[in-house]
């Protein structure tokens, strides 16, 4: 285990003096594994779910599953995860809350298309794309922020859905022209 109950405890304790809430949720496992989701979502659009041991190996080896079976891996065209990216109303507001609790350090930069030429989007030449973005590299993998300011996708996924993940980013195995054909194999668009 990465931390012990009583650390994980103490854990939730500085959420809650950061905060003034207790977990959104808060689970113990009979296998000592505990997890909280942390309320984070009111800059950020998420709960920030933590563990008190390592769970890249996965749950205890002795922990069944009833009526699944597992095979083997599967096939897949994505060869590593790399980013989260996430919609937010103000990426200071949001660094802020991430900080709180020892996510950073992030890197700001403010995204603006206007007089470059040749920029394309959705196939509109010319088009017209400021965002203010930020960047942390943390555990493996990045953490995009996104403050829409133009009028664009973002800004229109934004006004529909509010803060919040937006996508997550992967390096394919193919060629990014052989990945879009398939995509558009298996879609139709």
């Amino acid at each position: 285990a990465l931390i012990t109950r009583d650390e994980f405890g103490k854990v939730l304790e500085e959420h809650k003096m950061l905060t003034g809430q207790d977990p959104w949720l808060h689970c113990t496992a009979p296998f000592g594994m505990d997890f909280a989701y942390l309320d984070i979502h009111k800059d950020t659009g998420l709960f920030l779910e933590v563990y008190n041991e390592d769970r890249t190996g996965g749950i205890p080896a002795d922990f069944k599953v009833p009526d699944q079976k597992f095979e083997g891996p599967i096939d897949t065209q994505f060869a590593k995860f790399l980013q989260i990216g996430i919609l937010v109303d103000d990426v200071q507001k949001c660094i802020k809350e991430f900080e709180k609790y020892g996510v950073g350090p992030w890197r700001v930069s403010d995204f603006d298309t206007e007089g470059i030429d040749g920029f394309v989007m959705n196939g509109v030449e010319n088009a017209h794309l400021h965002t203010i973005m930020a960047f942390c590299d943390i555990w493996g993998f990045e953490i995009e922020l996104i403050q829409p300011i133009s009028e664009s996708p973002y800004k229109e996924w934004h006004d529909e859905h509010g803060n919040g993940m937006h996508h997550i980013a992967l390096i394919t195995r193919d060629s990014f022209e052989d990945v879009l054909a398939e995509h558009k194999a298996h879609t139709g668009r």
